[in-house]
């Protein structure tokens, strides 16, 4: 098979000892990247897997030879920063899209997002694709793609839009220029969010952004391997500082940027820790260590000391009689919009 000069986009997998997952991943997007074989360059990178990965990667390999696909196999287990950043200095493509191995695409979705490229690839650094949320079904029959797409400037998007989305590295597709990534890869090792350092690399470059609004994938529950406390206050903090260095935040736009994602995500952690004491089956010490960690970034902020900060003050019955009384509230609505409309 002629290996292609410079692609237009690298896919690029990650994976570690999901095998099953990983085949079913590999299921839904390797067909859809046929028609654009000589387009697309799909990478592989196998964390040292003790379970049977190779074998589900040979397999695809086998069943799929006319595409462009790369495999890697770490000779030891380099953490996802290792692995992540394997992925990113074997892709050649114009752009680059990271997605986890417990990610599967909806059918259609590889062919909007090449004909996206192609209208406009000489004047976008970043493909944002929205609204992921809603993509959480398990019947992938039943989700419809219905594509919405606007351009805007980066300093513009982030004013308007829930930008900490942006965190996300599955929802962005990156300008693939590595001039920046040693020196976001040395000064920031093991920060989870490297894909949003990526990210604010690639807006150096080209602060235009192109939202691309529907359905685009599910995500099968898999084990979470970082810190998330840690995760949402220095290491996340870290990526803020270096964007407001590169000129992407200002201090107006980085309070929304923050208030984003302590209402959106943070909020949600410490409401459910206090009342569980565990995210995803892991604790991370007591209320008053996450309590102390969390002021000590977040205390100057007036969001979080008015509706986070008292959430460690209640104790977990009251909190989880919260809960449930938000959740009936939740059902009767949607069965009450049900009835009448």
């Amino acid at each position: 098979m002629p290996v292609i000069s410079q692609p237009l986009l690298s896919i690029t997998i990650p994976t570690y000892n999901r095998a099953k997952i990983l085949d079913e991943s590999l299921s839904k997007i390797l067909p859809q990247i046929l028609p654009y074989k000589d387009e697309i360059e799909f990478i592989i990178s196998d964390n040292c897997s003790t379970d049977n990965t190779q074998e589900v990667i040979k397999k695809n390999k086998n069943k799929f030879p006319a595409l462009n696909l790369i495999t890697n196999l770490q000779s030891e287990n380099t953490g996802y920063f290792g692995n992540f950043k394997k992925c990113k200095e074997l892709s050649n493509g114009i752009y680059f899209w990271l997605l986890s191995d417990n990610e599967h695409i909806f059918d259609g979705v590889i062919d909007i997002i090449i004909r996206t490229i192609h209208s406009n690839k000489e004047n976008v650094g970043v493909y944002y694709l929205a609204d992921l949320s809603r993509t959480r079904s398990k019947n992938l029959d039943n989700d419809a793609y219905c594509p919405e797409i606007f351009q805007t400037t980066f300093h513009n998007f982030i004013k308007h839009d829930a930008a900490y989305r942006l965190t996300s590295i599955s929802s962005v597709i990156l300008l693939n220029d590595k001039q920046f990534d040693e020196q976001v890869i040395s000064k920031y090792d093991g920060n989870p969010f490297l894909g949003f350092l990526f990210l604010g690399n690639a807006l150096r470059i080209n602060d235009r952004i192109t939202k691309i609004s529907g359905r685009f994938y599910r995500s099968a529950p898999c084990q979470v391997y970082f810190d998330i406390f840690r995760a949402w206050t220095k290491d996340i903090m870290e990526c803020v500082e270096y964007m407001k260095n590169c000129d992407l935040l200002s201090n107006g736009s980085e309070v929304l940027f923050v208030n984003g994602f302590l209402k959106s995500i943070v909020y949600d952690h410490v409401f459910y820790y206090c009342i569980h004491g565990e995210l995803h089956g892991k604790s991370y010490g007591s209320r008053n260590k996450i309590n102390i960690l969390l002021d000590s970034y977040y205390n100057h902020n007036d969001y979080y000391r008015k509706h986070i900060s008292p959430l460690f003050h209640f104790p977990g019955f009251i909190l989880s009689a919260v809960n449930l009384t938000l959740r009936i509230k939740n059902k009767l609505g949607k069965l009450f919009r049900k009835l009448y409309y």
